[in-house]
């Protein structure tokens, strides 16, 4: 007998979708989904006035449940993501402005007459001072001067003998042939820093286009220098720059001479000031000042310190090849491969460099005893020439914590300017993110220039005018 057939099925391999054998268990189940979630929206609906019913039409989320509405609101999905996209925009810029209207200026000075001249005749330049709105962070501004490469001049290099046979690097940078008794700016970089930096030329710029003359005195062994003494890294490196600052005023008597300084070379230019107030120098700037090499290089953060210590293990490296740096070096270390493959290689701080390197090359105690004797904070009282200490209180590598308010207060000579906004030495200004601070240097030298022109004009006259 034959079987009757069986009730036909279809077969597992069969699915409208692809090759899922569930799918038709899915939809059924979706369907349940979709049932019961409409049945719980009427019951919603009915709680809903009538009156309410009408204005408002079909619930939108019963409109969305079916299909024909999905392109509908996949349309205003889009929508809504552009809106949201131009909104954001707008925030954005709205805080990129509002940071580049952070432009007030905390003054410190002590009340005089003098004081209150020159910054009545600085006013109208602090006024115009506008941080540049695409850039609203400290931390923009220092990566970007990586891209700024201002045109000036070219450098002349020069070595100066001392009387023990150290050699220090300074050079020259002038625009086509300057006066004898033109201005003479002396400029001390930054730890590790170069003439070839941005900043340099940025400065070099503004003092040769008013026929002026830089040059920029290097630290003894740095600027890829060879040492030829135990000169380099001393706790008294300010009697270098006092040996330096002095054959250059003797090259060019008639000729004032300025100082300016930029993050540790502020320090340095601060330093010199304090230990020799009787120098050549008629006034000075200094830029991003730290003041306290303690505090400043040990709160430090390291993405800044890495930086630092990077510059600092290309120079130590430099002079690995020198005899005499070795011979200092084995006075504290037996083998050298040890201080390199400790110190000068892979990620470390400056602090780290400082306290097993540099310190013990100064030979001071400790690394304590090394920042004390480094720092310009406690010379600050003894600085007898005029001095602009400009800082920003946005800078995160030379904290605001780190300014010694009191004694600047206490020194009639010192005039600081805090920046809300600036960055470490860069403060750059409007559209074109020009250098502010290097400017405002300028002015400031050429303001004290009139002032003693006016003062000996004066002088002149009294002797010239016949007595009563």
């Amino acid at each position: 007998p034959q079987t009757p057939n069986p009730k036909p099925q279809t077969p597992k391999d069969f699915d409208r979708e692809g090759s899922n054998p569930n799918f038709f268990k899915k939809t059924k189940k979706s369907n349940i989904y979709i049932r019961s979630i409409q049945k719980i929206m009427n019951n919603i609906g009915q709680l809903i006035p009538k009156n309410l019913q009408e204005m408002l039409g079909t619930h939108p989320f019963l409109r969305l449940l079916k299909f024909s509405y999905l392109n509908e609101f996949r349309k205003r999905l889009k929508m809504i993501r552009r809106v949201s996209a131009f909104v954001l925009v707008l925030l954005i810029l709205g805080y990129f402005i509002r940071k580049s209207r952070q432009r007030s200026i905390i003054r410190l000075f002590q009340t005089n007459s003098r004081n209150s001249e020159i910054l009545s005749k600085l006013e109208p330049t602090l006024n115009r001072y506008a941080p540049s709105f695409y850039l609203p962070f400290a931390q923009i501004m220092i990566m970007s001067q990586v891209f700024k490469n201002p045109s000036c001049p070219p450098f002349t290099k020069e070595i100066l003998r001392f009387d023990d046979g150290t050699e220090l690097l300074i050079e020259w940078s002038v625009k086509g042939e300057a006066k004898e008794d033109a201005p003479i700016v002396a400029f001390i970089l930054g730890t590790a820093g170069l003439s070839s930096d941005s900043y340099s030329k940025a400065l070099v710029k503004a003092v040769t286009d008013k026929g002026w003359r830089l040059v920029v005195v290097n630290r003894i062994g740095f600027g890829y220098q060879n040492v030829r003494t135990r000169r380099f890294l001393g706790k008294n490196e300010h009697e270098n720059f006092n040996i330096a600052i002095s054959k250059i005023h003797q090259r060019y008597p008639q000729a004032p001479m300025f100082l300016v300084g930029v993050s540790n070379g502020a320090n340095q230019a601060a330093l010199y000031l304090g230990h020799h107030p009787n120098t050549p120098v008629r006034a000075a700037v200094t830029i991003g000042n730290p003041y306290n090499l303690c505090r400043v290089s040990y709160f430090m953060p390291k993405f800044y310190s890495w930086i630092l210590a990077h510059g600092m293990k290309k120079l130590y490296r430099f002079h690995m090849k020198n005899p005499l740096f070795m011979n200092a070096i084995a006075e504290h270390y037996n083998d050298p491969n040890v201080v390199y493959n400790k110190f000068l290689s892979g990620k470390t701080t400056a602090w780290k460099i400082e306290k097993n390197l540099s310190s013990k090359l100064s030979m001071a105690e400790s690394i304590f005893d090394y920042y004390n004797c480094m720092s310009s904070e406690s010379v600050l009282d003894r600085i007898k020439v005029p001095l602009l200490a400009i800082n920003s209180l946005d800078d995160p590598v030379c904290f605001k914590h780190a300014i010694p308010v009191e004694k600047i207060i206490n020194n009639e000579n010192i005039i600081a300017l805090l920046f809300e906004r600036g960055g470490h030495v860069e403060f750059f200004h409007g559209w074109r993110s020009e250098w502010f601070g290097f400017d405002l240097a300028v002015q400031y030298f050429d303001l004290l220039l009139k002032k003693d022109g006016e003062k000996n004009e004066s002088v002149g006259a009294e002797i010239l005018s016949p007595p009563a």
